[in-house]
């Protein structure tokens, strides 16, 4: 049975295209989530020009507009949701750099302005978000900021990872703690 669609695959690999969803935790991380959904392989064949592949961008335009994330090679072939815009970055754009510009304070500030809002749900659409200004240096330098807002995020999401253990821990501990499972032994008791 495949792991994604639930049909029974018969010990052949399922041909499924998995569905790239916006998953708000995930696309706030400036990544791609894990598949949770995905279209039959001839369903997909239909859609083949809309598949993602390594180095673009996909941008939340529906709902809590904005929110982008970088496609990586185990993403690549996946279709994303009517929800997603994908942007494929011209040979003279790093996709690093392209993904920092869409993620700053400033642009999130500009792309939420002018959502257009005229049912409940916030949008933009290709052709707004086209307008957007962007400042645009040399590839060279294009690929260093890129490169410097990728440590960083990577530090950001370890960071993350770390903290949520130290709070499942906590969590754990105090339980045991105060429903007498651990006792704690201070060093200084039982010195004389």
């Amino acid at each position: 049975m495949c792991h994604r669609c639930q049909e029974l695959t018969l010990g052949v690999t399922c041909a499924c295209r998995p569905l790239a969803t916006p998953r708000q935790k995930a696309i706030r991380r400036r990544a791609v989530a894990q598949a949770s959904a995905c279209l039959s392989s001839e369903s997909a064949g239909a859609l083949e020009r809309y598949q993602i592949r390594q180095g673009d961008i996909l941008i939340v335009r529906t709902g809590s507009v904005g929110p982008t994330a970088l496609v990586t090679a185990a993403e690549t072939g996946w279709l994303p949701s009517t929800n997603l815009m994908r942007l494929r970055p011209a040979d003279s754009v790093d996709p690093r750099y392209l993904l920092a510009l869409l993620s700053s304070p400033t642009a999130q500030e500009w792309i939420k302005g002018r959502s257009e809002s005229a049912s409940a749900i916030p949008s933009i659409s290709a052709t707004t978000l086209g307008t957007m200004p962007v400042m645009l240096p040399p590839l060279e330098e294009q690929r260093r900021i890129g490169l410097v807002v990728d440590a960083l995020d990577t530090q950001i999401t370890a960071h993350r990872a770390l903290a949520k253990a130290a709070g499942d821990t906590r969590a754990g501990l105090t339980d045991d703690l105060v429903n007498g499972l651990l006792t704690v032994n201070h060093p200084s008791e039982g010195a004389s």
